[in-house]
């Protein structure tokens, strides 16, 4: 039997956090976080984790569960996903799904594409490109060859960006073919749900949190971190988190780090929303008129065709 679940999935700081958290204890169930940031340990005000006092009413899977020096995929995602899946499932309970991490999503979904192995030679090169031109040139370079797959990553995740490429450069096809090639199976029964508003209320959204993120202790977070991990790390790439790197350097101002962070969050928002266009929810919600009572309805209605 196709197992059901819920997703909740939005551009960042649209409320995905908190409608589920109330989706949860209304439906009596857990959450399992999809945000390839918050699985990082000590990225907590810059990656907007719930609250220690959310986590106590509502267990949160894979939250915390890597150091940021260690690199965690979205094949890692499926795998720990589907484990904890099922054993919610014997205690009769439906998962629910949520982050801004869409090919997660989609990996735990539909499976991931059987992408041919890449030799290390054709990573070590393109890393080398990076050296020399930055992230922006390859995130360009990416956006050229493989536009897809460019919309669904952030620019400022260098990892997968050049995951993306060296596929491109080996293989001579796209990644995002490697997607749409892959066999498409029902591994569970999802219900769909997207939180949508209007981009400038989100942009705006976007520029408080950061402020208040500033406020909450964010240069303490970022200074600690620096003391025990690279700049380069796969955690320590997160926007939100390397934009303030050249402030405790000396290089740039404080207001100039914030403002970069703002922009490179906005436009993250933006390519999530691109995303999003082209996948298929069973659910779209007004992000800021949410009736949870009504939403509910809507999911066991959905459930009685599972």
């Amino acid at each position: 039997m196709t197992l059901p679940l819920i997703t909740v999935q939005g551009p960042t700081a649209i409320g995905k956090s908190s409608l589920a958290f109330k989706l949860a204890k209304k439906l009596n169930t857990e959450i399992i976080s999809a945000d390839s940031r918050q699985v990082y340990k000590y990225l907590d005000i810059g990656t907007a984790k719930p609250s220690l006092q959310e986590r106590e009413e509502v267990k949160h899977h894979l939250i915390d569960i890597v150091t940021p020096d260690q690199q965690y995929t979205a094949g890692d995602f499926s795998k720990d996903a589907d484990y904890i899946i099922s054993h919610l499932k014997k205690q009769g309970k439906i998962p629910i799904v949520v982050g801004g991490t869409g090919f997660y999503i989609k990996s735990l979904l539909a499976g991931l594409a059987n992408v041919p192995h890449i030799p290390n030679k054709v990573r070590n090169d393109l890393y080398k490109v990076y050296k020399e031109k930055g992230e922006e040139y390859l995130y360009e370079k990416l956006r050229k060859v493989d536009p897809e797959a460019a919309s669904s990553i952030n620019q400022n995740d260098v990892q997968k960006v050049l995951r993306a490429l060296e596929v491109w450069e080996y293989t001579g096809n796209s990644l995002s073919s490697y997607w749409q090639k892959q066999q498409k199976k029902q591994r569970y029964f999802p219900i769909n749900i997207l939180l949508k508003t209007k981009r400038e209320k989100l942009y705006k959204k976007i520029n408080k949190r950061i402020d208040k993120m500033i406020e909450s202790g964010l240069l303490q977070e970022i200074k600690q971190l620096l003391q025990n991990y690279k700049e380069t790390d796969p955690g320590m790439i997160t926007v939100g988190y390397r934009e303030f790197y050249p402030y405790f350097r000396g290089e740039q101002t404080l207001l100039e780090c914030m403002e970069l962070a703002k922009q490179h969050t906005r436009n993250y928002a933006k390519r999530q929303i691109t995303w999003y266009r082209k996948q298929e929810f069973d659910l779209t919600l007004p992000a800021n008129d949410i009736n949870l009572i009504q939403i509910t309805k809507e999911i066991k209605k959905i459930l009685k065709g599972c």
